[in-house]
């Protein structure tokens, strides 16, 4: 097998975050494209994750779906995030088919289950088998059951963590980057100042201060996605997270020919 790159596509380049259910259809096609450009051009695998931006994430907060079910209102937003986050992956994998990508969405509601909010069950053959095919796996930020509090809210980049650590158990997989797109171009810290590179060591000197956009945010933000980012660099993963906005961005990035933004890596 071909060693694979993890990629995640933020909500916040695929949508417009400050109005509930708009994407951002040309920004989405020329990703697309790009997406074809390096499965043509490079000797890697990738899994494609997405976030969900203004669709997802706006249910998502009203209802607070993350802390399961806590109302009468519960299961029926629950219902309503899981339709919002799957309405999002079909408009992208029919964006990547329309350029040629061979995409194929795996969908986490149907796959993964949570207790107390972490992903304890998981079947993952429908994706191994998508890698062995050369076919792209898409897979999203999605509402999940959770056999504790009823449902919850999982993250791409929790999905993405979570599948790095079961490729590599398999012993079939080499999992080395994960890139993370966004329309910033780096992590920022109090001072809206780009942190060059952050580490478990540095990590503590960021942490408190570290800014996020205004934004619907289910999930937890820029920490939380830092926080999980760690995890997984500590895991020999190197990240890097940065923005898609220039054209070009995201193939230049992958192919390795202009990389910018802020580095994760082990200490």
């Amino acid at each position: 097998m071909k060693p694979i790159i993890l990629v995640k596509l933020g909500g916040s380049l695929l949508t417009d975050k400050t109005t509930p259910y708009r994407e951002r259809p040309d920004i989405i096609a020329r990703v697309s494209r790009e997406i074809k450009e390096v499965r043509e051009k490079s000797d890697f695998d990738l899994i494609l994750g997405h976030g969900s931006g203004s669709y997802a994430h706006t249910p998502a907060v009203k209802y607070q779906t993350m802390r399961g079910v806590i109302n009468k209102e519960s299961l029926h937003g629950f219902c309503v995030v899981q339709d919002a986050a799957s309405r999002l992956n079909r408009i992208l994998v029919k964006s990547l088919i329309d350029a040629g990508v061979e995409a194929i969405s795996l969908q986490p509601s149907a796959s993964f289950i949570m207790t107390q909010g972490k992903i304890s069950e998981a079947f993952l053959s429908p994706l191994v088998l998508a890698l062995e095919k050369g076919i792209l796996p898409v897979v999203y930020g999605d509402a999940l059951f959770d056999r504790y509090q009823g449902h919850s809210i999982v993250s791409t980049e929790d999905i993405l963590l979570y599948l790095s650590k079961a490729l590599l158990s398999t012993g079939k997989f080499e999992v080395k980057q994960t890139f993370l797109f966004g329309d910033y171009e780096g992590v920022y810290d109090g001072n809206q100042t780009i942190i060059p590179e952050i580490t478990q060591k540095s990590f503590p000197h960021f942490s408190s201060s570290l800014f996020s956009p205004g934004y619907a945010d289910a999930t937890g933000g820029m920490r939380k996605k830092v926080e999980v980012m760690l995890d997984l660099a500590e895991k020999g993963n190197t990240v890097h997270i940065l923005s898609g906005v220039r054209p070009g961005s995201i193939r230049e990035a992958l192919l390795g020919t202009r990389i910018s933004g802020t580095l994760i890596r082990r200490a």
